[in-house]
């Protein structure tokens, strides 16, 4: 069975915003936030008889995570290099239209949020 997990640099926090009083998202916008990109993959996949971005098959993953050429490029060179199967494709493309507003795949691979290793992502 093929896997992906996704490794995050993530940098250390310093001490002084421990220590501050400094104020994150509050619980309330961070739900609102999740509820939006609900209603979000409702409206989208209101055709398809799915709900989620997770529930996508390969055909609905071709239609709604298109990539640009030079990500395309760069992936179809990571699949090429690293052995990866069709399901490490589709997964790496599940997760890109995750996170659409980083950026095209290619900078989240240069960024390293995939890790490579032995043929699979990890």
């Amino acid at each position: 069975m093929d896997r992906i997990d996704i490794h995050i640099d993530v940098p250390a926090v310093k001490i002084k915003e421990l220590t501050g009083e400094a104020q994150g998202e509050s619980s309330q916008v961070i739900s609102e936030r999740v509820v939006r990109a609900r209603r979000t993959q409702l409206e989208r996949f209101r055709s398809e008889k799915i709900y989620c971005n997770a529930k996508m098959s390969p055909r609905l993953i071709r239609k709604y995570c298109e990539i640009d050429q030079q990500s395309k490029a760069m992936l179809e060179n990571s699949i090429t290099r690293l052995g990866l199967s069709a399901r490490d494709y589709d997964r790496i493309l599940k997760v890109s239209r995750g996170q659409k507003r980083a950026g095209p795949i290619c900078s989240l691979l240069n960024q390293s949020l995939f890790c490579f290793s032995g043929g699979s992502i990890r």
